[in-house]
């Protein structure tokens, strides 16, 4: 009977943890540079060291001006891009690609592929991350671990390069394939690099990074004659666990209220009656909007 009773324990507890790991990240919407809900930032957002061929141009056989080849230039870095980044040439252990995300970002992981040229053997081994939070900040913070892109090796292959290696068959295929690496936590930052240490043939990449977001809370709200009472519920995001500082209510026409992280409701007051009124909350930093709710106050009261 009590071998009984501590299995019915065990299977208790472990249905618990499953549930309670699955609402802990059930309320994180995950975004990336591709996709279609993708974050789009602009070409100058991809900075680098240096780029191949940057030093030479290059003459059209048709017209015959000199032009610059962009094959590998920072913004062909984009994942499932025709080529990639690559720089000048190997000799720089320094070298980097740069991501500008445009604003301060939850990141969570990253993705690379080798040159997206057919039948490419270039592909980066190993790499590090370095991130950097904001335009104010100055010092990078170097991620800890050594990012490593292994495949199943073929031993017997003369094409066997150590990790991330193939047979000569399949390393078109290899190059193209997109290992992503989750981060052991999140990383708040607005700028990322990425540092090739090992490499076939030459520092040549593509990448993808990903962040997530605090889903949108749900409103709720209760109007009076001169206020609404807005009070919300929101499924929390486990990845941003004690990222997340606080509420910002938005309210036409009377603009924008912080609340606490530990307050889900907020008495909007000095309104005027019978008006319409659009109101949405997100978390801060990393929440999303609310769709607007739109309350309307009550008429004023009438003298008898």
């Amino acid at each position: 009977m009590e071998s009984l009773k501590t299995l019915v324990l065990i299977v208790y507890t472990m249905v618990c943890l499953d549930m309670s790991w699955g609402r802990s990240n059930s309320g994180c919407i995950e975004r990336s540079l591709v996709g279609e809900n993708r974050l789009i930032i602009p070409n100058s957002s991809y900075t680098a060291s240096s780029f191949l061929y940057d030093s030479r141009q290059l003459r059209d056989r048709v017209t015959g001006k000199l032009y610059w080849d962009k094959r590998y230039v920072s913004h062909g870095a984009k994942l499932y891009s025709p080529f990639g980044w690559s720089p000048r040439d190997n000799n720089n252990p320094e070298d980097y690609l740069q991501l500008d995300l445009g604003a301060v970002r939850a990141i969570i992981a990253v993705a690379i592929q080798g040159n997206g040229k057919r039948r490419s053997y270039e592909w980066i081994k190993t790499f590090k991350l370095r991130f950097k939070q904001d335009t104010n900040s100055t010092k990078w913070i170097d991620y800890g671990d050594i990012l490593q892109n292994c495949y199943t090796c073929d031993k017997n292959s003369y094409w066997d390069r150590g990790c991330w290696c193939t047979n000569k068959d399949k390393t078109r295929e290899t190059a193209n394939i997109v290992v992503r690496h989750e981060l052991n936590k999140t990383h708040a930052a607005r700028y990322i690099r990425f540092v090739p240490v090992k490499y076939h043939t030459c520092k040549t990449m593509r990448v993808n990074v990903y962040f997530v977001n605090q889903e949108a809370p749900r409103v709720n709200a209760t109007p009076s004659e001169r206020s609404i009472f807005v009070r919300w519920t929101i499924q929390p995001c486990g990845k941003l666990t004690h990222l997340i500082t606080g509420y910002l209510v938005h309210v036409s026409t009377k603009g924008k209220f912080n609340v606490s992280s530990t307050t889900t409701s907020k008495n909007i007051t000095g309104l005027q009656p019978y008006t319409e009124y659009k109101i949405r909350v997100k978390a801060v930093p990393y929440g999303l909007w609310s769709d607007n709710k739109t309350i309307q106050t009550d008429i004023a009261g009438l003298l008898t």
